[in-house]
């Protein structure tokens, strides 16, 4: 049986690497476990820097992954783990993110050398030192995989025989990894030998591709750079396209290091067959190149070559993704989490491609409580109710058609109600005070009382907030918040009905800011009636003989102010006061004919050098004049 980590797996591959550059090869010495990164003595120039495939693999699992991914456009199976292969030589993150290998967190682009390849498609040709990747059938001993060939064209050669996986997944039995393979064999073709150094991805073993398979490590990346140099601060980077990716139509490439004038612009071409579609001549002012995309470009990458030579000029490749005039149905491939209650209300994470246009998203054909398309490859939405213990297709749709995603998500049980907080926390006898009511989890809500009572117009918000209006209580009443659900919660104590009478409110508006003794409390009691018998504003909880700004406004708008938010914004006046020995103030407030039905807001800031910028602030209060 064969050992899935035994050493010398490539030991072929050196040794056929050396027929094919024997002259540059014959000086070289086999190193040893100490030796680290050593090369072949040849480089790729800027003409070879395409990649093909000719996908001859007959296994089923070389061509069992049919999720598409944002980063590897027009391909899926053995071609994208191919390409990503090669990727993870790139100097930079893929895309600016390195994102489309699942395995252990890898993200893709680690070489941080001048070097990056471009994707140039699949082609039924074989042709030797073209820059193919191709199949041989049958096996060579425990030879997996070889590369030939050297600076004027390579070929890397998989043994059909040997049983292979396209991942993305890490492999499990008796098979190999394409994409582990692929980026040790496409280290020999940038120049590279075995590594002594055991972890190194050169290093001559190989196993089920693992994170650590499928990423090169330090002596990998120093091995690189020796031969291409370390990344050069002025290499044109590419941060993002837009515009149209549609033949006849203006691309916009957004970057830097780009040249004022006579930049090129790569794409992959529409007949695979390695030559690189370019266009020249093109304006790179402001970091900005914009390029009309030509008929014969295709699915792949596009990169920016400035007006200059050398491997320092060459961008790295970004995913283009061609429109052709097909309709491009989206394609969901992956969500988290997939499982929640039955109740709904989990917010997920959907990955896939071409969402952008999204009209609708649904579990099980329900639609979903909300979604957000955040960009092309991500939707977020929140579920809807299901039936505990059923798994659901998630589908989503858009002007092009229907995407798939059978089977996946998952209802279960629904966790106990569980609330700690309600804002705010006091209100007039009357009720009618909106509250939101918040916690780990809100849902299902069958019931919310106050004292007993039920409150009204009960709205769920997310799965840990609800909003709700209180019922009538009694003048100074201190009540349990009751919540029913899967389950029941109550907050002891957790609603205070103040004591002002039916002709007016004092309504906590929002809560202060915090100092060595906590949030100063501003409330009122008494009549707000205009020319009633008037009414108290009290400030407790202060700094005790404490300059304090009083800050009286006509609309409830919450700026920043000292570290703290300020409610009444703009304000009509501002009173200087100070706060007693005890951190009190009391302020007689008598209501003219003028005021009635205004909302009138008042805050106070307290100075306090125990506060976050020296000051306290006291919660907003609206005075609701009837």
């Amino acid at each position: 049986m064969m050992n899935r980590n035994f050493k010398n797996v490539f030991a072929a591959a050196g040794l056929l690497v050396a027929v094919g550059l024997a002259s540059s090869f014959s000086a070289l010495t086999v190193p040893s476990e100490a030796d680290g990164f050593v090369l072949l003595g040849h480089s790729l120039g800027l003409g070879q820097r395409d990649l093909r495939v000719n996908d001859g693999f007959t296994d089923s699992q070389a061509n069992n992954n049919n999720s598409p991914h944002i980063n590897f456009p027009g391909e899926v199976g053995a071609e994208m783990a191919i390409w990503k292969g090669a990727i993870e030589w790139s100097a930079d993150l893929r895309a600016g993110n390195g994102s489309g290998d699942p395995v252990g967190g890898n993200l893709l682009g680690s070489g941080n050398a001048n070097f990056d390849p471009q994707w140039q498609g699949t082609t039924g040709s074989l042709s030797n030192n073209a820059n193919i990747v191709g199949v041989l059938s049958g096996t060579s001993g425990g030879t997996l995989a070889f590369m030939t060939g050297g600076g004027g064209g390579w070929n890397i050669r998989y043994y059909n025989g040997n049983g292979w996986d396209d991942g993305p997944s890490t492999i499990s039995g008796f098979l190999f990894d394409i994409q582990a393979v692929m980026c040790h064999e496409y280290g020999h073709s940038l120049g590279l030998f075995h590594s002594g150094t055991g972890s190194a991805t050169m290093a001559p073993s190989i196993g089920n591709g693992s994170e650590s398979e499928r990423s090169i490590h330090s002596d990998d990346i120093a091995g690189v750079q020796a031969i291409y140099g370390v990344e050069s601060g002025t290499k044109p980077r590419i941060t993002g396209l837009s515009g149209s990716t549609a033949p006849g139509q203006v691309l916009t490439i957004t970057g830097n290091n780009f040249s004022s004038v006579n930049n090129q612009v790569w794409f992959t071409n529409a007949s695979a067959n390695g030559t690189t579609v370019k266009v020249t001549g093109l304006s790179g002012s402001g970091g900005v190149i914009n390029v009309t995309v030509p008929a014969t470009a295709a699915d792949g990458d596009v990169m920016v070559q400035r007006n200059q030579s050398g491997n320092s000029s060459l961008s790295t490749a970004w995913p283009f993704d061609f429109d052709d005039g097909a309709p491009q149905p989206p394609t969901p491939t992956d969500i988290t989490p997939n499982t929640g209650p039955n109740v709904g209300w989990t917010e997920v994470d959907i990955e896939g491609i071409n969402f952008l246009g999204t009209t609708a998203v649904t579990f099980g054909g329900v639609n979903a409580q909300s979604f957000n398309v955040v960009n092309d490859a991500l939707i977020e939405a929140v579920t809807p109710a299901g039936t505990n213990g059923a798994t659901v297709d998630l589908v989503v749709t858009s002007p092009d058609g229907n995407g798939l995603f059978p089977s996946a998500y998952t209802y279960g049980f629904n966790p106990a109600v569980d609330i700690d907080t309600v804002l705010p926390n006091t209100g007039p006898v009357v009720g009618g005070t909106v509250v939101t009511i918040t916690g780990p989890n809100v849902v299902p809500a069958f019931n919310i009382k106050f004292g007993g009572v039920a409150a009204t117009n009960v709205q769920i918000v997310s799965m840990t907030e609800l909003t709700c209006e209180t019922p009538a209580g009694s003048p100074g009443a201190v009540v349990d918040v009751f919540i029913q659900g899967s389950g029941t919660d109550t907050i002891v104590g957790g609603f205070t009905y103040d004591g002002s009478p039916p002709g007016g409110n004092f309504v906590d508006i929002g809560p202060g800011l915090a100092g060595g003794l906590g949030t100063p409390l501003l409330s009122g009691t008494g009549d707000l009636t205009p020319l009633g018998a008037g009414a108290t504003l009290s400030l407790t909880n202060a700094a005790s003989s404490a300059p304090t700004v009083w800050f009286i406004g006509l609309t409830e708008a919450a700026v920043p102010l000292e570290g703290g938010i300020l409610y009444p914004f703009p304000f009509l006046l501002l009173v200087v006061l100070v706060t007693d020995g005890s951190g009190e103030l009391s302020i007689p407030v008598s209501v003219p004919v003028t005021a009635a039905g205004l909302d009138v807001i008042h805050q106070m800031y307290i100075e306090d050098v125990t506060g976050p910028s020296g000051y306290t602030a006291s919660n907003g209060l609206r005075l609701e004049i009837p």
